[in-house]
């Protein structure tokens, strides 16, 4: 079989799109609408690597982005190349085909990532073990990394019955209270939910992208019914939003803010369970928490979400440092950017 790269230009989106559907692993943050994202947001630069076979069917598709926290000289000490996923490669292909078009995607990935970023991160999404010495022979080391996924093939009473009896309370207490479950439907709303989203990552001193980025997702998304905001309102006020994606039979839980003075009303376990039922009515197989944290570090946010039922997968990640002056001078940064904050 002979191998040719393609760049986005010369990609049939159709084709594209197809492709990623009918894989095994396709997921949402490979597929044509998600790049659109990455492309029209502020700071975002996508990284798009596609491999073609000699009768110029696609047989490995990977969509990357790079992020910048800062526009200008300085942006460049904040630039990384995220994946969420893995290169996804024609599920039918022989063991020893399947790692002639990883190695290209990763070799391609590296080139056009060294003059734009100064690391590479794979934050694998499922079982990427058979392809780990490939990831380490192209500049990757692997380190695990925990999530959280819960089934929805359950019934309604088997969800409420797995969680945490702190957690059943919490969100009978909510509907005790007539928080109401508001699904956005025009993007005048999300001004709110990035307000809430603006609270809680000040408080938790991580950086948050540009509220462009939460509209671009709306127009490309929501729209396509393959994401959706939602809100809880308590007499009148919005207290807690989450994001969440859809794509064939997943919900990605993505985005999560509230307000601090309303935690005691638990909105956001009241957003989660009707997140979990509207999933569940809908076909979804199962809920993605995105992220739990390192193994044997404590971490609040882990215990919160294992609370609700699921089950602790761990997939880890790959990192790939390409700049380690520039990496170091980012760390040192970060840390005095916290300490202001």
């Amino acid at each position: 079989m002979e191998l040719s790269k393609i760049d986005i230009e010369n990609v049939n989106k159709n084709e594209w799109a197809k492709f990623v559907f009918n894989h095994s692993n396709g997921n949402i943050f490979q597929t044509p609408e998600m790049y659109e994202v990455y492309k029209n947001t502020k700071n975002f630069d996508p990284l798009f690597v596609a491999v073609v076979d000699d009768k110029r069917d696609i047989v490995g598709i990977l969509v990357s982005v790079i992020q910048r926290e800062f526009s200008g000289p300085f942006g460049g000490l904040t630039s990384r190349c995220v994946t969420w996923g893995s290169p996804l490669i024609k599920d039918d292909l022989r063991e020893k085909e399947k790692i002639e078009v990883l190695n290209l995607i990763l070799k391609e990935q590296n080139r056009i990532a060294k003059k734009k970023a100064i690391y590479m991160q794979f934050r694998n999404i499922w079982d990427t073990s058979d392809f780990k010495p490939f990831f380490e022979q192209n500049g990757y080391e692997y380190e695990d990394h925990l999530n959280i996924r819960i089934d929805l093939t359950k019934t309604e009473e088997e969800l409420m019955r797995n969680m945490k009896k702190d957690k059943r309370r919490a969100i009978k207490k909510a509907i005790a209270n007539k928080m109401e479950f508001i699904e956005i439907d025009n993007k005048d709303k999300i001004k709110y939910f990035y307000e809430m989203l603006k609270e809680t990552y000040k408080d938790a001193k991580v950086p948050l992208s540009n509220i462009s980025f939460f509209d671009i997702i709306y127009d490309h998304l929501v729209l396509k019914g393959m994401a959706n905001y939602y809100l809880a309102e308590l007499n009148g006020k919005f207290i807690g939003g989450r994001l969440e994606l859809y794509y064939k039979d997943m919900v990605y839980d993505w985005y999560a803010g509230d307000i601090n003075e309303y935690v005691t009303y638990y909105p956001n376990e009241f957003l989660l369970w009707n997140i979990l039922i509207h999933g569940q009515k809908n076909g979804y197989k199962s809920f993605n928490f995105m992220g739990a944290g390192k193994p044997n570090v404590e971490y609040g946010v882990r215990d919160w979400k294992i609370r609700f039922g699921g089950i602790l997968i761990n997939y880890g990640r790959y990192h790939n440092v390409l700049k380690k002056t520039k990496m170091k001078i980012a760390k040192m940064g970060l840390k005095i950017i916290k300490k202001m904050k």
